[in-house]
């Protein structure tokens, strides 16, 4: 189940902590093949600020593996979907709603400005903060008593005095804050194909949403956002709120169009009917009608290369190469295997062609001849 599309974030975190450099490593050579190195390089520039490498782990995803032990995909909004969909079989990606929270009795929270602008959620570098305090100080001049309030934590000290930063809140806190606000924006670029779930509770207070035109937020009801250019932030989210403000009808209609959008996407019918069909996925048979969880995947980019053969990067993808006589021995259990190979030469019984192919082979050792090349093994 995909919250993103990148996870490159987490991993490279993760690997760094863990001192385990070699892991990370392999997940790039997965991803990139003979570019692995390239990119490991790229992203390992000193001093680079925090928005500049948060856009470079974006320009890189690092889901490759995680495709490739996968046999089917839940994603949280169609923009991921559209992504993920030629990994995997037809029928094999679901689009889910995101689920909200039920309301609590809340208390009514004292706004802290005439006119609240916010911003909702943990603060990271791809949020564009800095573009959004530049609009806000734009806005001022219009409308002085004006001020943003930023819900939730990670947000960095010595603000301007008219903005205001709530810190992590506790569920009602969180969920009162909200509905302090007059404008809530979401102008996160470039994105991971995440869906924002901040965003949809500030929709599901009424509250106008001004948002990036881009990821998900492309998939937004057009009726029930405002979107501005990536390249534009800052006059953006200035000419969308004067508009708004001059015409009180489209501010209304946004906030209604946003408000029930969100509430049917995250109601308990849409995620009970949205479950069923998660749970009718895992129970179908794969493509050839073994059962999926019967289903071995194994690739030549992430593991070793068995007696026999050699990693060849030069390939697309990442191979096996092999000259000569090799051989690939499956678990206890394999009852056979789908491989995808090319080359001159046989695997079994059977003729390798001069492109890569889908081949089936049974039994628990696959034999190969004569010169070819090996990219991918599903044992059955």
């Amino acid at each position: 189940m995909f919250h993103e599309t990148v996870l490159h974030h987490m991993l490279r975190h993760s690997y760094l902590e863990g001192n385990r450099m070699e892991d990370y490593r392999r997940e790039l050579v997965f991803c990139y093949g003979p570019a692995a190195e390239a990119v490991e390089k790229d992203l390992s520039k000193g001093n680079i600020p925090a928005v500049e490498y948060d856009r470079k782990l974006k320009k890189y995803p690092l889901i490759g593996r995680t495709l490739h032990a996968s046999h089917s995909a839940v994603c949280l909004n169609s923009y991921a979907a559209s992504i993920l969909k030629g990994s995997y079989p037809e029928g094999r990606v679901l689009t889910i709603g995101c689920p909200l929270s039920p309301l609590p009795e809340l208390e009514i929270q004292a706004k802290p400005f005439k006119l609240c602008f916010g911003m909702v959620g943990t603060n990271h570098p791809g949020r564009n903060l800095d573009s959004i305090i530049e609009a806000v100080e734009l806005l001022k001049d219009q409308f002085p008593e004006a001020g943003l309030v930023l819900i939730g934590s990670g947000y960095p000290d010595g603000l301007p005095i008219w903005v205001r930063k709530t810190g992590r809140l506790e569920e009602k806190e969180y969920y009162s804050w909200i509905r302090t606000l007059d404008y809530v924006f979401d102008v996160r670029y470039p994105t991971c194909g995440e869906t924002s779930a901040s965003l949809l509770e500030a929709m599901r207070a009424s509250i106008p949403a001004i948002v990036t035109a881009a990821g998900a937020f492309n998939n937004l009801p057009s009726d029930a956002v405002i979107r501005v250019l990536p390249d534009n932030i800052v006059q953006g989210i200035r000419s969308a709120v004067m508009l708004l403000e001059n015409r009180h009808d489209l501010r209304n209609t946004i906030s209604m169009k946003g408000a029930i959008y969100a509430k049917n996407t995250s109601s308990p019918e849409s995620l009970l009917s949205d479950w069923k069909r998660v749970l009718r996925l895992a129970a179908e048979p794969s493509i050839d009608n073994t059962e999926a969880l019967n289903l071995y995947s194994i690739s030549p980019a992430w593991l070793e290369p068995p007696d026999g053969f050699t990693r060849d990067l030069n390939t697309v993808p990442v191979t096996w190469k092999f000259s000569g006589m090799a051989e690939l021995v499956g678990p206890e259990t394999a009852q056979g295997a789908q491989v995808t190979a090319w080359g001159e030469g046989t695997a079994g019984s059977q003729k390798l062609g001069s492109e890569p192919a889908v081949i089936k082979l049974d039994g628990r050792t696959l034999r190969f001849s004569g010169n070819g090349w090996v990219s991918d093994v599903i044992w059955k």
